[in-house]
């Protein structure tokens, strides 16, 4: 891997556009931002997260991507454009939609109303206000005959007919019966249902692991879920234990050890234990990813480490969570980059701080 990173560094610092390294660990994903990168993006009006080494950026009102050179790979023909994800990007084309690879060939036609990404090597698609999943080859693989649907998680979709969520497998068999008044992905071996106005937690059989006694639930992430009582927020274990009492005013999901919390109005931080690592004195937060959490002060974006620390000062418009290293924010209307350093692809942003 060490060597893998030395290499990836200097073919790409080499070519003088942006290098990094990589390591097991994506906090430790390390984007250098360069001159000519930043020359080379200054032609796009908007500009997405990276993906898969590619962004979606936008010209004359059309988008098309970019790689990590800032070279347009795919041309700018389109009215709007998604993420690659399994090598493919959702785009659309007039009022359908469809998808292309790396290449900018269209592998999927642009003749379903809406779509979303690829997932397990299955995209939810919509066509005549009905639902269903297609390969990455555009095969009809579970037909149209759902009013909703999730992306698939460990082996199973949530989708909704006739008013009521159950469950399917990827060959469109339905095993998990259509009861649930709502429903969530499966997440860690359970999944979040809401039956009679309560949610609980059933596992990939449909059996009841967690009693309905919760208001509002969401997905296990690291060992944890969020749940609603009387009001408030906390966090229940895999076996329905309450590890973090119901006292907030509103909380996300654990992220790299962490949760967002919201008290009177302010959001901060608490790990796994419930302990307040960062306090409730911002406007806004957003869960960490790559070690780093976007945090809003007086209607301005920035970033802090896990330590609570200002990494990255509140000068942004607008912020979006790190990806491969960088982070779309905003300037007044003009989009860009920020890398974990603090330098951007604005010129003259950093007078501003």
């Amino acid at each position: 891997m060490v060597l893998l990173a030395v290499i990836l560094f200097c073919l790409l610092g080499g070519a003088g556009y942006y290098a990094y390294t990589t390591s097991n660990n994506d906090k430790d994903t390390i984007v250098e931002l360069t001159p000519e990168f930043i020359k080379a993006i200054q032609q796009y009006d908007e500009l997405g997260i990276f993906c898969e080494g590619k962004a979606r950026a936008m010209k004359d009102g059309k988008f098309g991507f970019i790689n990590i050179k800032g070279e347009e790979i795919v041309p700018c023909i389109y009215d709007n454009a998604g993420e690659f994800s399994e090598g493919l990007a959702a785009v659309r084309k007039k009022d359908k939609c469809g998808f292309i690879n790396i290449k900018g060939e269209e592998t999927v036609l642009c003749i379903y109303d809406d779509v979303w990404p690829i997932s397990k090597g299955l995209a939810i698609v919509w066509k005549n206000d009905k639902c269903g999943f297609i390969n990455t080859k555009g095969e009809e693989i579970i037909p149209f005959i759902y009013d909703w649907a999730g992306p698939f998680s460990e082996g199973l979709a949530e989708v909704r007919k006739n008013g009521k969520y159950g469950f399917i497998n990827t060959k469109g068999e339905e095993i998990i019966p259509f009861i649930y008044d709502d429903a969530g992905a499966f997440s860690e071996g359970l999944a979040e249902v809401r039956k009679n106005g309560k949610y609980g937690f059933i596992n990939t059989k449909g059996e009841e692991i967690i009693p309905f006694i919760y208001d509002d639930a969401g997905d296990f992430s690291e060992g944890l879920a969020k749940i609603k009582k009387n009001d408030k927020y906390g966090f229940i274990n895999i076996k329905g234990k309450e590890v973090v009492s119901c006292i907030y005013d509103w909380t996300g999901w654990v992220s790299e050890g962490l949760a967002v919390i919201q008290e009177n109005d302010k959001y901060g931080f608490i790990n796994t234990k419930g302990e307040e690592v960062i306090p409730c004195i911002y406007d806004w937060a957003e869960p960490f990813s790559e070690g780093l959490a976007v945090i809003q002060e007086n209607d301005k974006y920035g970033f802090i480490n896990t330590k609570g620390e200002e990494v990255i000062p509140c000068i942004y418009d607008w912020a979006e969570p790190f990806s491969e290293g960088l982070a779309k924010v905003m300037l007044g209307e003009k989009c860009g980059y920020v890398d974990k350093k603090g330098k951007d692809t604005f010129k003259g942003a950093k007078k501003q701080m």
